[in-house]
């Protein structure tokens, strides 16, 4: 090895280190700016049902598109959480595989291409934008980046090692597929060219046939595909219909998979889709950089496109290796681009992420010649540098915009404040205290790193649900007022957020629900009517604000499909109604025994109603039929009579001529 080649290897090592340190440090940087969604959160939510449950599930979060995802990345975070029982912990491991991601991609492309066109597409990859975001993320698909590097690396090293080591990339090949496939369901689509490449290269791995390997490998791949399908059949029939609705779609040609292939090769218009309120307010400049920064990429990579097309085609103009260069970037790029190219569905950019590496190396190919004169190479290093200052300086500007403003899109939070709400929960909820909020059940519980009862409610000020020991209420607020939960209590300072918007906390209580007129009147639903109180004068022109407390006996088995909320009527003396207020639906899955049911229902009088007037109340479920098919169903409530029982849909809590 002479001098200047040895001097020019240290420097494509420091080169790999500083993609490498970058890549990392735009990954981790302002970890805590990171959404946390409730598709972050189901995965870690599912980890602690494990951990805490002993739950398997056998599918995972369901889809927006088909049936619901395999369940294999909430498995993934399950030691993670068993050690920490932080959120964070599931992050900082996909951080890091998919940072792990930029070498293997290196790797990958020097064995095709040599090491400069590779350092050329692992930087390019290093500081994309879209893929850097979907590399801080903890939903079903947050190791996509990971997994199809490793795969990719694999199959690369299968095609072009010796055969002694085909079995063991073999096995790698067939096992991250495995695992792939079971955390997302696009996964499966990689089964494609991976599928092609190896029976392209068949002569390379299969003479003789490593049949112990394809047994162990497609195996696993059985194994775990089998059981996701079980966990399908269980729920054939939400299945099906799923499965029918995707296939009525209408499908039609597009060109969003090819532009989500691009984009992330180039990072187009992440600057005008992320960041745009971060507060060094230069989304402008940044968009420009970007455009045109894509117009010189869009070139280069159509160049390695043009190059592996014509050595495909011209196959006696090129040796074996670069031939097999040519095949598997091209294969592993178009091959998911033509699959999602004829779709009756969005196709979103993280859909592309399948194509990674390869679009990434086919700019690095296009760009190739560029090295081979001193000029033209500087000229491609400084427009690396500058293409990678820009995307870093995109993702960073996102990651800002987001800390600035964490309130932005309540009550999803950027996880710092996710874990800081976390702390006040601990902190003011009372042991076996319910937590009640606009919130999925999910997050609570993954926050704060313990197991309760959480209940999603909405229109809190109007209705609340109170179990026997209470309940920690939270509500989310830009600013602006809002009226604090029914019957509810301050239960510390709110959280006020950098943008200003707060999260308040409120506790209720039984006790603190002590209706004027109690009650005890059971229905055939077994929730009973426990009591009211009226304020307001009963008269014409007014407005009376009535209070209902409900209290659930036992639960029905039935009741998921139930819809009861109270009604109110206002009544002449010959019991025409006058008016009809309704109050709001507390679902029936969330009613547990013990529970009450708390109602506040706004009653008008007509200015020209005549008295003296009657208010009678009632459970009412509109949405369900009758045996006649007429719609809605009402309680009946049983009201001793003397020595009777008068079962009837109406509990008169006024009676014309009694008024207040």
């Amino acid at each position: 090895m002479n001098v200047q080649s040895a001097r020019s290897r240290r420097w494509e090592r420091l080169a790999l280190l500083v993609i490498l340190i970058t890549g990392a440090w735009l990954r981790f940087q302002h970890i805590g700016a990171i959404e946390y969604n409730i598709d972050q959160v189901y995965p870690v939510w599912q980890a602690f049902e494990t951990v805490d449950a002993g739950d398997l599930p056998l599918t995972g979060q369901g889809t927006s598109v088909l049936f619901a995802n395999p369940p294999l990345t909430g498995y993934l975070f399950v030691p993670v959480i068993a050690l920490t029982r932080q959120p964070i912990a599931a992050y900082m491991l996909t951080l890091t595989l998919n940072t792990l991601a930029i070498w293997l991609a290196f790797r990958a492309l020097r064995r095709l291409t040599g090491t400069r066109p590779a350092l050329v597409g692992a930087a390019l990859l290093a500081a994309n934008p879209w893929i850097i975001e979907d590399s801080r993320r903890t939903w079903v698909q947050s190791l996509m980046p990971f997994f199809v590097c490793l795969i990719f690396w694999a199959l690369v090293l299968l095609t072009t090692s010796h055969r002694r080591l085909s079995r063991r990339y073999l096995l790698i090949v067939l096992v991250g597929l495995a695992l792939f496939a079971n955390t997302y369901l696009l996964a499966y689509a990689l089964v494609a060219p991976v599928a092609l490449l190896l029976i392209v290269f068949r002569r390379r791995w299969a003479d003789p046939f490593p049949w112990r390997t394809v047994i162990l490998g497609g195996g696993v791949f059985v194994l775990l595909m089998g059981l996701y399908a079980v966990g399908l059949l269980q729920d054939r029939d939400a299945t099906s219909r799923r499965a029918r609705d995707f296939a009525a779609g209408s499908a039609q040609l597009t060109d969003e998979a090819l532009t989500h292939a691009v984009r992330l090769v180039t990072g187009w218009e992440y600057a005008a889709a992320r960041g745009t309120g971060a507060p060094a307010n230069d989304a402008d400049q940044r968009g420009a950089w970007s455009d045109a920064l894509h117009l010189i990429w869009l070139l280069v990579l159509v160049g390695g496109l043009g190059r592996a097309l014509l050595t495909l085609v011209w196959r006696q103009n090129s040796d074996p290796h670069t031939r097999d260069t040519a095949l598997v970037l091209l294969a592993w790029f178009v091959l998911p681009v033509i699959m999602m190219s004829y779709v009756s569905r969005v196709v979103h950019p993280f859909y592309l992420l399948l194509t990674i590496p390869a679009g990434h190396g086919l700019a690095a190919w296009g760009a190739a010649p560029l090295f081979r004169r001193r000029n033209t190479a500087g000229l491609l290093i400084a427009l690396v540098v500058i293409t990678g200052v820009i995307n870093g300086l995109n993702t960073v500007r996102f990651a800002e915009h987001t800390a600035a403003h964490p309130g932005e899109d309540l009550p999803t939070l950027p996880l710092a404040e996710s874990m800081e709400l976390g702390q006040r929960i601990r902190e003011t909820r009372h042991e076996n205290m319910t937590l009640t909020a606009d919130i999925d059940p999910w997050t609570p519980i993954t926050i704060t790193g313990n197991q309760f009862r959480v209940e999603r409610l909405t229109g809190l000020d109007q209705a609340v649900l109170i179990p026997p020991d209470g309940a920690l209420t939270i509500l989310y607020t830009r600013g602006d007022t809002i009226a604090p939960p029914l019957g509810a209590h301050p239960a510390s300072e709110p959280l006020i957020l950098r943008d200003g918007a707060q999260i308040t906390f409120w506790h209720t209580a039984p006790a603190d629900i002590q209706p004027d007129h109690p009650a005890e009147i059971p229905s055939d639903i077994d929730v009973t009517f426990a009591g009211w109180t009226l304020d307001g004068m009963v008269a014409p022109g007014h407005t009376v604000t009535l209070i209902t407390v409900w209290r659930v006996e036992t639960l029905h088995p039935d009741r998921g499909v139930w819809a009861f909320a109270p009604f109110a009527h206002l009544i002449d003396s010959s019991g025409n109604k006058l008016a009809v207020a309704d109050g709001r639906v507390i679902p029936a899955l969330a009613w547990e025994p013990g529970d009450l049911l708390v109602q506040r229902i706004a009653l008008d009088i007509p200015a020209g109603a005549a008295g003296p007037f009657g208010i009678n109340v009632g459970l009412f479920d509109s949405v369900r039929l009758r045996d006649d098919g007429t719609p809605g169903i009402n309680a009946v409530f049983r009201i001793p009579s003397g020595s009777e029982t008068q079962y009837t849909v109406v509990i008169p809590i006024i009676h014309t001529g009694n008024n207040p």
